[in-house]
């Protein structure tokens, strides 16, 4: 979901999900995990500069950090 904020920034709401699976007759969508996140875009003549954070849900993975967050410049997709 992306909005304007103000001027040549907006802000973006999303919720990634995903897995993965060493062997394919595992697939299981019930297994999903799923991260939602808040970002901000800064558009520039290079493309948008992007800081995004996301929460990991599960608490499954001790050593995986609960809080990521990405900095990059120009466009996701």
């Amino acid at each position: 979901l992306r909005f304007p904020l103000r001027g040549s920034l907006s802000g973006v709401a999303f919720v990634d999900a995903g897995n993965v699976w060493s062997d394919p007759d595992q697939i299981s969508l019930g297994d999903l995990e799923y991260t939602p996140g808040a970002g901000v875009r800064y558009r520039t003549p290079v493309g948008p500069i992007r800081l995004d954070v996301a929460r990991r849900m599960s608490d499954e993975e001790d050593f995986l950090p609960r809080w990521v967050f990405h900095i990059s410049i120009g466009s996701a997709f």
